[in-house]
């Protein structure tokens, strides 16, 4: 493929001839030669790209006449000319970058030694993929020496940041020391204490100002770094027990029918609560609650009041009772109806046209019957909740609920294939009359066709429909619950 590009002056740019760039400020030459490049490269074979590589070779260009013949081997690995041709001009491009590092060791320029080191070896390992470069094993011992010194000071650099306490600017420079030497003394250690120190001096303001649900977490956090940091567990353990919303679920009251509802909806919420894995939500179960309240001789019935429900939590050692009352259940039923409908089968015969000498498909419609089944049961229920703080009487939470559970069921069935049945209507079985129509539209055939693959054919029982429904209520306490406990500090 041949690249052309047009210059300023008019003339063409070929790809087979000597790249010439006009005069131009060092930015522009940079960025020029890089698109150029870029292009060549994509469009160019592997041969081509050798030959450019020898034409920058020959003005000079070590360093770019190195990445045409790497370039060259990207394309094509088998390239022996293009191998050749970099053993050679990429060991004088290394052998540049060590004279830097060198003379900027004997400088005792020690910090830009250790970078031109570091891009020389960088260097080496890139072109590894194709050649191996040699690097005399002197010049590590004197790397070695930059690297020690200028670590050094950067290491007291660090130092002297994290005793100011400017501990963004000391991980700035431990980064840098351990991308260098990722075992030099004990920069690591120093690192996760300027990441941990702050973020435990922000919890142990938290939990100092009785912040526990934010010191728990900050705490947390500090842990993640450094697993041991100072006393952080135990100030995280001590947040959790003094945050925690300790709460005494009380069973639902029902009455009657509600009854069955109410215990459902109870057992439901427990679930769900222990359901949300929040270390700041403790639920106290029946089981405990019920054997405190016979031995106090406490009956309580539905909501309780503010008083009461404080009373209450400080007896069961809860900072707060969550009492409700389940009434007004509802249950409304359609019995499962079967209806005979009128429809037609869709029958195709096979016929000879003897002018194209081919056979074709000829459609009718025969009346036929099939049946439909449809019915539906409805539960609801009236639900009021209400949490309490056992330490203050203050009403935390109070929620009314008014769910509806429906669950209908449509089906139909027909003595055959459902393929070829399609809704419709006739008056008469045998005698055709005006007010006969076939619904051929998809639509039509789709919606029957959903009736006649419903697999169900039973409706979901009333105690179902009343389990989904306290499953759906718990679920919003639960929630409910979850964002109070969330908004606290």
């Amino acid at each position: 493929m041949k690249v052309i590009l047009k210059k300023t002056s008019g003339k063409m740019f070929d790809r087979n001839q000597p790249l010439h760039l006009p005069k131009m400020n060092s930015l522009l030459k940079i960025i020029a030669f890089a698109t150029i490049s870029v292009v060549i490269v994509a469009c160019v074979t592997s041969n081509s790209l050798y030959k450019k590589g020898n034409q920058l070779s020959a003005a000079g260009m070590n360093k770019e006449a190195a990445q045409f013949f790497y370039n060259s081997l990207n394309k094509n690995a088998n390239n022996i000319d293009s191998r050749i041709a970099l053993k050679g001009i990429a060991q004088k491009v290394l052998e540049e970058d060590l004279q830097k590092f060198y003379q900027a060791h004997g400088a005792d320029q020690f910090k830009e030694a250790v970078y031109s080191y570091r891009s020389a070896i960088a260097y080496k390992e890139k072109m590894s993929r194709f050649v191996e470069l040699e690097v005399p094993s002197y010049y590590e011992g004197y790397y070695k020496e930059s690297k020690d010194v200028y670590l050094g000071e950067r290491y007291v650099d660090a130092k002297k940041l994290i005793k100011e306490e400017k501990f963004d600017q000391a991980n700035e420079v431990l980064e840098e020391i351990l991308k260098i030497d990722k075992n030099y003394k004990d920069a690591h250690q120093l690192e996760k204490f300027s990441d941990a120190e702050p973020l435990y001096r922000d919890a142990m303001d938290q939990y100092e100002s009785k912040k526990y649900r934010t010191a728990y977490y900050e705490f947390e956090r500090v842990l993640n770094i450094s697993a041991n940091y100072k006393d952080a567990v135990y100030y995280k353990d001590e947040a959790l027990k003094k945050g925690r919303l300790t709460i005494a679920v009380i069973p639902i009251v029902g009455t009657g029918t509600n009854k069955e509802s109410a215990d459902l909806l109870y057992t439901s919420l427990m679930q769900k609560l222990l359901a949300l894995n929040n270390p700041f939500i403790v639920a106290i179960d029946r089981k405990n609650t019920d054997l405190i309240l016979k031995e106090q001789k406490l009956g309580l019935t539905g909501v309780l009041d503010q008083n009461t429900a404080a009373e209450t939590g400080k007896m069961l050692g809860a900072k707060a009772v969550l009492s409700g009352t389940s009434t007004g259940i509802g249950y409304k039923e359609i019995p499962l109806k079967r209806v005979e409908q009128r429809g037609y089968k869709k029958v195709t015969s096979r016929k000879y046209n003897a002018t194209t000498k081919k056979y074709y498909n000829v459609y009718s419609y025969a009346k036929t019957t099939y049946s439909t089944f449809s019915g539906s049961r409805t539960v609801s229920e009236n639900v009021q909740i209400q949490m309490v703080s056992s330490e203050t009487g203050q009403v935390l939470l109070s929620k009314n609920y008014n769910p509806v559970i429906t669950d209908k069921l449509e089906y139909a069935t027909t003595s055959g294939p459902y393929n070829n049945i399609y809704a419709g209507y006739w008056k008469h079985k045998v005698i055709p009359s005006a007010q006969d129509v076939v619904e051929k539209s998809p639509s039509a055939k789709r919606e029957l066709d959903r009736l006649f693959i419903e697999k169900r054919r039973t409706m979901k029982t009333k105690t179902q429909l009343i389990k989904e429904m306290s499953d759906d209520v718990a679920l919003k306490i639960a929630q409910e619950i979850k964002s109070y406990e969330n908004s606290r500090e």
